[in-house]
């Protein structure tokens, strides 16, 4: 999923295994929330070179890095562009301890619930008070 045109999302089902355990689950928010928070400046920046490219376009289509569509239909510099910043961000997510399918998970979670939205919104703003913990 790792969108370049919006970043926040959620995560579908809960299982009873361990690693969904609160303290698994809250240090997996933790990570997503961390790797928002670097994928951010990269997003912005290839999403400004991007809509530069495409200017003569009304709007930028949705880039999904998972949905090769989405980059495939771009002209050939816009989808190098989008191609480095997919890399980047899966980079960002596996270097936060995450899958890009629990990125993706967790991304669809936060988007179905207002409640897990406010508790990763916090925990991003946890994050921005205190750089150290990042």
């Amino acid at each position: 999923m790792l969108n370049i045109t919006s970043i926040i999302g959620v995560y579908s089902g809960l299982s009873a295994k361990a690693e969904d355990s609160p303290t698994a689950k809250k240090n997996e928010l933790i990570n997503y929330a961390r790797s928002i928070l670097l994928m951010e400046g990269p997003r912005q920046e290839a999403f400004g070179r991007i809509k530069l490219l495409l200017m003569s376009r009304q709007q930028i289509p949705q880039i999904v890095c998972n949905v090769s569509d989405s980059i495939n239909g771009l002209p050939r510099e816009a989808k190098i562009i989008a191609v480095k910043y997919c890399n980047k961000s899966q980079k960002i997510v596996e270097g936060n301890h995450l899958t890009v399918d629990q990125f993706n998970r967790i991304t669809q979670e936060v988007q179905n619930s207002d409640a897990l939205k406010q508790e990763v919104y916090n925990i991003l703003l946890d994050l921005q008070k205190n750089p150290s913990s990042r």
